[in-house]
């Protein structure tokens, strides 16, 4: 499940492409970005590799009346939800996983847009560094 050397590189180099990156702050986060595409795209390898055990756990819980499923009562209409115990990450860990990497992704692009629009605005003059103004 590990990525490579040339797989951060290639994708980093394809974020580069995209966003051009005209300063340090804007490059540092472009190499974020990459990193945490590439921590998402291990949560959706792992997801990938968990999913068959669970449903096949699920299954054989379900023809053999066996124990590792249980059901339970949740919300006001007393709905069912099954809780299994499959081996290796828990589906909820892996989605509430996802979606913190998902933020930080948001988080970072959005932080990147800001600092590509305070790059342009700056005055060459000023060595385009926010709150300083030639004299």
């Amino acid at each position: 499940m590990e990525e490579s050397k040339e797989d951060y590189l290639a994708l980093l180099a394809g974020l580069r492409k995209t966003f051009r990156p005209a300063d340090s702050l804007a490059e540092v986060l472009v190499e974020k970005l990459a990193f945490l595409y590439l921590r998402l795209s291990r949560v959706y390898k792992s997801d990938i590799q968990s999913a068959p055990m669970l449903f096949t756990k699920v299954k054989e819980a379900l023809e053999n009346d066996e124990p590792t499923v249980d059901a339970e009562y949740v919300g006001a209409h007393k709905e069912y939800r099954l809780v299994v115990f499959p081996k290796g990450p828990s589906p909820e860990l892996l989605i509430r996983y996802e979606a913190n990497i998902e933020r930080q992704i948001a988080r970072t692009l959005d932080q990147l847009e800001r600092a590509q629009q305070v790059g342009q605005s700056a005055p060459e003059s000023a060595g385009g560094i926010p709150g300083t103004h030639a004299h």
